[in-house]
Parts: structure tokens; sequence; C-alpha cells
């Protein structure tokens, strides 16, 4: 809520309201995960940094997945979310304002998701994309969907594989409560630009199950 109402005279920030917002989303996400005993723990964050077109691809082990990505990355992320969720009356005035990407669920809407990627990428901002359709009950690691992930990834960026941990602890479904908890992010090296999409996924695969 108080995002919601912050979102308001962000807009007469104009070209700054962006920035504006996701600051105000990063300091108050940092402050929810303290006080809730979040730690949150990253390794291979030089990979994310270095370069200049980046592609986040993660697994999607919890619904905090993104909010935890939001707080502990040192940069501005773009992240790709279900168009459903804009659609919410507070949750979607406040991730667009931050500068989520609805993914595309038609044909005709791919054309201007590219756009928005293009853009995101231009302006070196990182874009998250999680490929995983919804987890069945007791399922690891999901069947991808990688539809978005063929229009990004024609657009010349690094592909960085992104193993995420432990959210799934701190919010299991049903609940409401955040539990104190330990999560591990772990970023891998880039993937091969030249590579099929059907290596892709049993790369990502491999590493998401691995780590």
């Amino acid at each position: 809520m108080l995002l919601y109402l912050i979102s308001f005279p962000a807009h007469l920030l104009f070209k700054y309201r962006m920035a504006f917002m996701y600051g105000c989303t990063n300091v108050l996400l940092k402050i929810i995960f303290f006080v809730c005993c979040i730690r949150i723990n990253i390794t291979g964050l030089s990979n994310i940094a270095n370069g200049q077109r980046r592609l986040l691809i993660a697994n999607h082990p919890g619904m905090i997945d993104p909010l935890y990505l939001i707080a502990v990355l040192p940069f501005r992320i773009r992240i790709v979310v279900q168009p459903s969720l804009f659609r919410a009356p507070l949750l979607g005035r406040v991730m667009k304002s931050i500068g989520c990407i609805a993914a595309p669920d038609r044909p005709v809407e791919y054309l201007h998701f590219g756009k928005e990627v293009k853009s995101a990428l231009e302006q070196s901002d990182p874009v998250l994309i999680f490929p995983e359709r919804p987890r069945k009950r007791g399922e690891i690691l999901a069947d991808f969907n990688f539809g978005p992930m063929r229009i990004a990834g024609s657009l010349e960026a690094d592909l960085i594989p992104m193993v995420l941990r432990g959210s799934e602890i701190v919010l299991p479904k049903g609940r409401l409560l955040l539990s104190p908890a330990t999560i591990r992010v772990y970023a891998d090296l880039p993937t091969k630009k030249d590579a099929t999409i059907e290596q892709l996924e049993a790369r990502f695969r491999q590493i998401f199950k691995k780590l």
C-alpha cells in the first residue's frame, strides 16, 4: 500500500520516476527482510555486473523470488512477469512503476515485448526471466516456457543462469507470513549465444538441479 501511494507523486518526476520508485522498493524490501531475519547470500555477482546486455534466466522455487533479487542486487533489474499481475489494482500499478515487463501470452504481443526488452537492455538494465511453467505438487523443476526467452535471446544479450535456493522455505504455499531462513543466489557464467533452444534448456536444467 505504501508503494502504491508513493507511485502517484512519483509520476511527477517524469524521467526519473522509475528510478525513484525502484529505489523506494529496494529500501523497503531490505527493511522487511532484515526485520524478518531473512539472510540473502549471493555468489557470482561479478558474472552479472560485467557486460552491457544481460538476460538473467532463473529457476523459480518461491513466490518472493523477484522481491529479494530487487533487494540484494546493487543495480536495477527489469522483471518479466505474468500479464495477469498487471491487472491487479494495487500490485499492477507498483509493478509498472518499477519497470516490470509483461510476458506475451498471445502472438500479437511478441513484438511489443521484444521492444520493451530491447529498450531495457539498451539502458544496461538486466532483464530477469523465469522460464518455468507453474510447478505441480512435489515438482522440483517444472517444464520450461521458452517463448519469452526465445524473443529476448534474439537481441544478442548474454544469457546468465541464476540458481535460487531457500525462498520456498521462507514463504511456502498457503502461508502469509515470512519465516526466518537463508536464501542463496548463485549467478553462473554466461552461456554460449550460438546454442539452440534445446541446448539451452538442457544446460539450464543441469545447472538448476546441480547447484
